[in-house]
């Protein structure tokens, strides 16, 4: 492939699977030589689906795009030989992704717009921003960004939980804003954030590097925090107060692994991790289970299995229900405990 116009083309063809054998091979040694290559691949891979979804748009129902989408994102085949895609890619890519993908390869001058991502429902999804920042995204968060970042600042926007990896740039700080009034001005750092809508509280936890967290007060008045590694800052979106804490770090970031970890965590936060991580609605029909508290380690992402290690080790039984539409679909499980 001697120009960008042979590999486009393709590219296109290996994606799509109208290709010849030998081409296909072709493509795939090709993918492999550099990370250039990978990172070009991926460009004509969300070009390709993107235009799928405007045609399929025009015939079918959103949910059955996004059916279809699911099938095709998880195809082995294509998502092992390229290795540049998550185990759990799920992020919906809306219209502005194609405005970038083919201004990649036919670059202007002029400033366009945000792009736009979401995890689907219990799935974990990665990205990675304009300046090389990387972005973990949790069961069904959202987050904004500009397709290309302004030259005085980096400033994005997030709802749900994600967990950040900021490239370092001494000449463009960096600014995390939630759908309230807290934002978040980072150095070359990682930390999560935890901005759930369904959540009064916007919790942030430092993991190395330095933030600095801008929130408005209970008086409304602009308030300045800068936290340390280790630190957890929990935000009242009702009272405008800010708390803070030492955490354990790790049980807070599990989920970007797939995992759920309690460390003697109280049985509202608990319920909480599980109700985000597998989108299910806890309803306690006994108070008196909120003055329990649990220690685990949960690899497999399997609710039933941790629902069962708190009946075994606290006698809290458990009966669950599937709330379904008209057609039939699960929307949620809930869960009952007594």
């Amino acid at each position: 492939m001697k120009d960008k116009k042979d590999y486009f083309e393709l590219l296109a063809g290996y994606f799509s699977g109208n290709i010849a054998p030998e081409d296909q091979k072709r493509v795939e040694e090709w993918i492999d030589l550099s990370e250039e290559n990978k990172r070009d691949a991926q460009k004509i891979y969300d070009l390709q689906y993107t235009l799928d979804t405007l045609v399929l748009m025009n015939e079918i129902d959103a949910n059955t795009v996004l059916r279809k989408m699911k099938r095709r994102i998880s195809s082995k085949d294509r998502i092992n030989k390229v290795k540049m895609w998550t185990q759990r890619i799920a992020v919906v890519l809306f219209i502005p992704l194609l405005v970038n993908a083919v201004l990649d390869f036919f670059p202007k001058d002029e400033t366009f717009g945000y792009m736009e991502a979401r995890s689907s429902f219990g799935l974990v999804s990665f990205l990675e921003l304009p300046d090389g920042s990387k972005v973990w995204l949790n069961s069904g968060s959202y987050i904004k960004y500009p397709a290309k970042f302004k030259q005085d600042k980096r400033e994005i926007y997030i709802t749900g939980e994600a967990y950040l990896s900021i490239a370092k740039d001494e000449n463009k700080k960096f600014i995390v804003n939630t759908l309230d009034n807290l934002s978040i001005e980072v150095s070359g750092t990682e930390f999560n954030l935890d901005a759930y809508e369904s959540n009064d509280r916007v919790t942030t936890t430092l993991v190395e590097g330095a933030i600095c967290l801008y929130y408005e007060d209970g008086s409304n008045a602009l308030k300045k925090y800068a936290m340390t590694p280790g630190q957890q800052t929990v935000y009242s979106r009702e009272t405008g107060k800010l708390s803070r804490k030492s955490t354990y770090v790790q049980k807070d970031i599990a989920w970007k692994k797939g995992s759920v970890i309690f460390r003697n965590t109280s049985f509202n936060e608990a319920l909480w991790i599980l109700s985000k991580r597998f989108n299910v609605d806890f309803v306690v029909k006994k108070e008196s289970l909120r003055d329990y508290s649990f220690t685990g380690s949960f690899t497999d992402q399997n609710l039933i299995r941790i629902l069962e290690h708190f009946r075994i080790s606290s006698g809290i039984n458990y009966s669950q229900q599937q709330i379904v539409d008209d057609n039939g679909e699960i929307l949620k499980t809930e869960i009952d405990l007594y």
